[in-house]
C-alpha cells in the first residue's frame, strides 16, 4: 500500500503534530486521522489476539504490550495543555532574558 506509512502511524516522518500552530483541521485531515486512530485501534486487537496465545505472560504484561503506542491519546486535550505550558515557559525566559541583559550592560559601563 502506497500510503501504509502515512496511515499506520508506523512512520515517525509522517505524524501529524495537532498542537502546530499551522495545523488546520479540515475534513480530509480529519478523515486521515480517523483512518489512523482506526488502524492504531485495529494493530493494538492483533497485538493482545497474539499475546492471548502466548503461555504464561500476565494481564500486566498484556496491557503492556497493547499499550506500545508511544502513550499516544487520540483526545487532543493533553496536548493543547502541553502546548500552553511549552509557550508559558518560553515567555518566562525570554523576558528574563530581556530584564538580564539591561543589568549586564550597567554592570560593564560601572566597571569601565
Amino acid at each position: 500500500d502506497r500510503f501504509a506509512a502515512l496511515l499506520d502511524g508506523s512512520d515517525d516522518r509522517f505524524g501529524i503534530d495537532r498542537t502546530n500552530p499551522l495545523y488546520k483541521e479540515t475534513g480530509a485531515m480529519k478523515t486521515l486521522l480517523e483512518e489512523q486512530a482506526k488502524r492504531r485501534k485495529k494493530n493494538q486487537a492483533k497485538k493482545t489476539s497474539s499475546l492471548e496465545n502466548v503461555e504464561g505472560v500476565t494481564e500486566l504484561n498484556k496491557r503492556a504490550a497493547a499499550n506500545d503506542g508511544g502513550g499516544w491519546v487520540e483526545s487532543s486535550g493533553g496536548a493543547m495543555e502541553l502546548s500552553s505550558l511549552v509557550k508559558s515557559l518560553q515567555n518566562k525566559i525570554s523576558k528574563k532574558a530581556a530584564e538580564e541583559k539591561p543589568m549586564k550592560e550597567k554592570t560593564k559601563q560601572h566597571g569601565q
